[in-house]
């Protein structure tokens, strides 16, 4: 286990340590129903009985002295979930090149850590990060 992987780790259990674990509510037992965590107002597409509808959660978002985070939680109609999270992050433009090339890799190892600390989830230990294309100005 590397040094990386060994501290993220531990920085997700020191943020479990602090809080205590919320209940995530049930998934839908009929059409039309929300989830008690969703908007239920304009985002929440699945309450029109759309097959292709989703319940969408009010943006959650943490302002930081380097940008903003945003995350936003999502169940399909079928109750598949997930989140959508970005990050706005204002950068030094003489450290641009270097800073978007460990960001992805970076977050990767962190929300790695986090689902590998959910019970029955297998989540492998990161191996070296590849980018998938570069973006050049």
């Amino acid at each position: 286990m590397s040094r990386l992987w060994a501290t993220a780790l531990a920085l997700v259990d020191a943020i479990r340590s602090r809080r205590p674990v919320q209940p995530t509510g049930t998934p839908n037992r009929f059409p039309g129903a929300c989830p008690s965590w969703c908007a239920g107002d304009h985002r929440c597409t699945a309450r029109n009985d759309n097959p292709a509808g989703e319940h969408r959660s009010k943006t959650v978002m943490w302002h930081t002295g380097y940008g903003r985070l945003s995350v936003i939680a999502v169940q399909d109609v079928c109750g598949r979930r997930w989140v959508e999270l970005a990050a706005t992050i204002e950068i030094d433009p003489r450290h641009a090149i270097d800073t978007t090339r460990m960001l992805p890799p970076a977050v990767d190892v962190v929300i790695r850590a986090v689902l590998a600390g959910q019970p029955d989830r297998t989540v492998p230990t990161p191996r070296r990060a590849r980018p998938i294309r570069e973006v050049r100005p």
